[in-house]
């Protein structure tokens, strides 16, 4: 694992590129960690570390990177922080939702998610809207 730590994954603006969410290209890696926070620039990149929870560690897959395993959220793992982040983009959400997300993987992963209010609103504006 990365430098030792369990309890952390790579998300944020890296992966919403990554996964077609956004054309945006970041020049910042957030790292969701239960230990770290602050950030740190190595060259010309940041690596921001975001303390969070313990239960908003799941929805991960392991991936070797130059022989380090890291973990990275999944598509459907990011698409949820995409949403509690972009609420007022409907329009756009329902059509990642209904091109680049496996949606019996997301439902999964949103009935896990922590807060009701994001959950309320994947559900009501997203899942339930056609």
């Amino acid at each position: 694992t990365y430098c030792d730590y369990q309890n952390y994954m790579f998300g944020w603006l890296s992966l919403y590129n990554k996964y077609w969410f956004t054309t945006q290209i970041a020049n910042k890696y957030t790292i969701y960690s239960t230990e770290l926070y602050g950030t740190k620039k190595i060259l010309n990149t940041f690596f921001i570390f975001k303390k969070v929870k313990q239960e908003l560690i799941y929805g991960y897959k392991d991936k070797m990177i130059d022989g380090i395993y890291v973990r990275i959220m999944t598509p459907e793992r990011a698409f949820i922080e995409f949403c509690r982040e972009n609420k007022s983009r409907i329009n756009t959400l329902k059509a990642i939702y209904e091109q680049k997300i496996d949606k019996q993987v997301f439902e999964k992963l949103l009935n896990k998610y922590p807060y009701q209010n994001v959950r309320n609103f994947i559900q009501k504006e997203i899942l339930w809207c056609k």
